[in-house]
C-alpha cells in the first residue's frame, strides 16, 4: 500500500511536469528520413538486452544515429551492465522516494531530441513511462496498454502476443509503413 501511495504522488508530479512541458516538435517520421533514433527498454532480463542490441545494429546498419537507454529494476551491483557509447542504463539506485528517476543518463536522454524514440516496454514501469512522457522527440512509437494513457504518437496493440520480439516486429513494421510524405 505503502509504495501505491507513493507510486501515486509520483505519477500526480508527473501530470503536473507535462503541464509545463510543451515545446516537443511532433511529427511523424519515415525510417528514411530519421536521423536519430532513441530506444528505452527493461533491461532487467538480460535476453531483453539482446534482442534490443540486434534492433540497434538494424537501425545502424541503415546509417542512423541509435542510443537506448535501459532500466535495470534492481540495486545488486553483480546486475548493472556497463554503460557504452550507444547503451545506458539506470537502476533502482537512480530513482527518488517517489519513483522518479534522476541522473545524467536520465536527464540526458529526455532532453534529447531524437527524431523517434521507440518504447519497447512490455510491463508497465513508472520511470520508463516517465522518461519516455517527457521525451522530447518528435515521434513517439511504443505498445498500446489498457488503462494507461500514453502520450505517443504511434501505438502498436501487441495484445495477441505480447513479448518484445513481437513488438520489435511491429515497430520495425510500421515505421517502414509511413512515407517521406509523413502519412501512412
Amino acid at each position: 500500500m505503502f509504495n501505491g501511495f507513493k507510486l501515486f504522488i509520483g505519477k500526480y508530479y508527473l501530470k503536473q511536469k507535462l503541464k509545463k512541458v510543451s515545446d516537443r516538435n511532433r511529427g511523424y517520421i519515415s525510417l528514411n528520413q530519421a536521423r536519430s533514433i532513441g530506444v528505452i527498454y527493461d533491461a532487467t532480463n538480460r535476453s531483453n538486452y539482446a534482442k534490443v542490441k540486434d534492433l540497434i545494429h538494424y537501425f545502424k546498419e541503415a546509417q542512423k544515429n541509435v542510443v537506448s537507454l535501459g532500466y535495470i529494476n534492481s540495486k545488486d551491483p553483480n546486475q548493472l551492465l556497463t554503460t557504452k557509447l550507444q547503451y545506458r542504463y539506470f537502476s533502482i539506485a537512480d530513482l527518488n522516494w517517489f519513483q522518479k528517476p534522476e541522473g545524467t543518463e536520465v536527464i540526458n536522454f529526455i532532453d534529447q531530441e531524437f527524431d523517434i524514440l521507440i518504447d519497447l516496454t512490455i510491463e508497465y514501469s513508472y520511470p520508463l513511462n516517465y522518461i519516455c512522457t517527457l521525451s522530447r522527440s518528435r515521434f513517439k512509437v511504443g505498445m498500446k496498454e489498457e488503462g494507461e494513457t500514453k502520450d505517443y504518437d504511434m501505438l502498436i496493440d501487441i495484445s495477441k502476443k505480447k513479448t518484445i520480439e513481437y513488438l520489435i516486429i511491429q515497430v520495425k513494421h510500421y515505421i517502414k509503413l509511413i512515407n517521406e510524405k509523413n502519412e501512412f
